[in-house]
């Protein structure tokens, strides 16, 4: 899912493409979107998306208005795609000052698969948190807010010089929403684009730039770990709480722009509402992690929360994760998130062995490695951590 929507965000348009283009709903339900042959897809914006969304939200739109932190746009479309692809729309600045292309909710994309002749409808919420930027020393707000709509097509397209994209039977919205009043220090994590999983567990995500980045960067081969601390209050229960870090410079992958160091790894299971997540850890890097020769290695973690049920969005009070070093082995203080094998809903577990009608585990990626009936045995497992769902409840467990 990273890979698909930084992606994006390294083949949009540049100055040229983007100002000569903007997408409208027609009076016979089309939007035609032009192709962008520097971006190998197709992309244009829509101003009057937002302005529409302040106005209905306001009454009136004040000539002064100026994106703030924190605000929103819900933006919904739907209808009948021309070619098969990826859907894609982000929150945008166009102003001059911003270079004509300046990301006002950075890094979020809201994205599905949509097949050629299918109608599809996709909705999703875009929080503004960039409102300046710095140009040449000087702070820039950023004034002119737009959504900007792409489609890339299927890997499997030969499309070398294709024709306009259209929507047809399309209709599309969006809904303004102003800042919640967030108390200081709390981290705020969003619904996932993908709003479940397959066990049917709520998806919420974060992107975040890890601090200390360059000097972290130079330290990063395999094998090696990479310690942080962790503490907050969620205020809702969470099933699990994973944690992916990733290289997000264009030169790490020739093919990829999402390289991660560490896959999604989880980090506790069964935390109770405001119960504490404080804790020292150390995840080790994947095979392959080095950084690329001449590259800017720029590190980035990636909170994933599931939740049993859910809710607009998860609050972590005095949120703070605090990347501290990679090491060869791992440092005193820290340690494997604690995933020893704990008992939950039941569960049947005895001498490593785990008894259920159905039982399903998990790697640290929340991939399928192993389906059992009746009983399974951990160490058939190669050393990892894993979680297993059962027909009683679930189970986490470390293999050495």
């Amino acid at each position: 899912m990273k890979k698909v929507f930084l992606l994006l965000a390294s083949a949009l348009m540049g100055v040229a493409a983007f100002a000569g283009n903007t997408w409208e709903l027609t009076d016979d339900k089309e939007v035609v979107v032009a192709y962008n042959p520097d971006g190998k897809n197709w992309q244009a914006g829509n101003k009057e998306v937002v302005t529409d969304a302040m106005t209905d939200a306001t009454s009136t739109l004040a000539a002064n208005w100026k994106p703030a932190l924190g605000e929103s746009i819900t933006f919904t479309i739907s209808g009948i795609p021309s070619h098969s692809g990826k859907f894609q729309f982000a929150l945008i600045d166009e102003s001059p000052e911003a270079d004509w292309y300046t990301e006002m909710a950075k890094g979020v994309y809201i994205f599905k698969d949509v097949v050629a002749g299918e109608k599809f409808e996709l909705s999703g919420k875009l929080k503004i948190d960039n409102v300046s930027k710095s140009r040449e020393g000087h702070d820039v707000e950023l004034l002119n807010p737009a959504i900007v709509l792409g489609f890339a097509p299927a890997e499997d397209a030969g499309l070398e010089a294709p024709e306009a994209f259209i929507l047809t039977n399309a209709s599309y919205g969006a809904i303004f929403e102003e800042a919640e009043d967030i108390p200081e220090g709390t981290l705020v994590v969003e619904a996932a684009s993908e709003k479940q999983d397959s066990e049917g567990h709520y998806k919420y995500e974060k992107k975040s730039e890890v601090e200390n980045n360059a000097a972290l960067a130079a330290s990063a081969k395999e094998n090696y770990y990479i310690n942080f601390q962790l503490d907050g209050k969620a205020d809702c229960a969470i099933s699990t709480l994973m944690l992916c870090i990733a290289d997000n410079s264009p030169q790490t992958y020739r093919e990829e722009w999402w390289n991660e160091l560490v896959p999604f790894a989880p980090i506790a299971t069964n935390i109770a509402k405001d119960q504490s997540l404080k804790g020292n850890y150390a995840l080790q890097l994947k095979q392959g992690s080095s950084p690329v020769e001449g590259n800017n290695t720029d590190l980035r973690y990636v909170l994933l929360i599931l939740t049993d049920e859910e809710v607009p969005s998860v609050k972590i009070a005095d949120f703070n994760i605090k990347f501290v070093s990679i090491t060869e082995q791992i440092e005193n203080g820290f340690s494997l998130p604690n995933l020893s094998v704990e008992e939950v809903s039941n569960v049947a577990f005895e001498n490593g062995v785990i008894y259920s009608s159905s039982i399903v585990v998990y790697n640290q990626a929340g991939q399928v490695v192993a389906t059992a009936s009746d009983e399974f045995a951990i160490n058939t497992l190669k050393a990892g951590i894993y979680f297993a769902k059962t027909a009683e409840g679930s189970i986490s467990f470390v293999v050495k």
